[in-house]
């Protein structure tokens, strides 16, 4: 197997919500940190354990981040395994709000900026995203 220090981490300079996750990062507490390193290893080396022939995968982590101040927020980023390459790609990191808040973000005509993935429980055909 393949260690965790051979592959490569790519985050693309244009993917601002990713270098979000680093600003959160930050001003955490460190056990959030590590937390969410735990994840992501843990989501590395099942895939590359994998008796399959899939060498890309799209993987949804998790992340609960905790600030000094007790406020916690929750986030899912999203990562792409790639085995042919040894590249974790960093592609999203979004914050998960309660379906009040997403109500009233789209109340207040904010529908471009909420995703939900059209199999979501609440979602409906205003998730931002063009077909």
């Amino acid at each position: 197997m393949l260690g965790l220090e051979k592959i490569r981490y790519i985050t693309p300079e244009w993917n601002l919500n990713v270098f979000s996750m680093f600003k959160s990062f930050y001003f955490c507490e460190k056990e959030s940190i590590e937390t969410i390193a735990s994840l992501i290893a843990e989501e590395i080396n099942y895939f590359y354990k994998e008796k399959t022939f899939t060498i890309e995968a799209n993987k949804w982590i998790p992340a609960e981040i905790k600030y000094p101040s007790g406020i916690v927020h929750n986030y899912t980023l999203e990562i792409v395994l790639d085995k042919k390459r040894n590249i974790v790609f960093f592609s999203k990191f979004v914050r998960v709000l309660p379906d009040e808040i997403v109500e009233y973000a789209k109340a207040i005509g904010l529908n471009k900026f909420i995703f939900a993935p059209k199999n979501a429980v609440n979602s409906d055909d205003t998730d931002g995203i063009d077909d």
